[in-house]
């Protein structure tokens, strides 16, 4: 899976701020000093691009 997942150096902050909080948005938009939405944005664009949301 990790070899068909388009992972770029933002979207590995990403995955890793979101591990790091345990999935908390809020906690990992601080970590990452972007706004809550703006990562949910990120979050809604990387599962488009990956295959996990139609």
């Amino acid at each position: 899976m990790r070899n068909s997942l388009s992972l770029d150096s933002d979207n590995k902050q990403l995955i890793r701020a979101l591990y790091h909080t345990q999935g908390n948005v809020r906690q990992a938009a601080s970590k990452l000093f972007l706004h809550r939405n703006t990562l949910l944005y990120r979050i809604e664009k990387f599962e488009r691009c990956n295959g996990f949301k139609s």
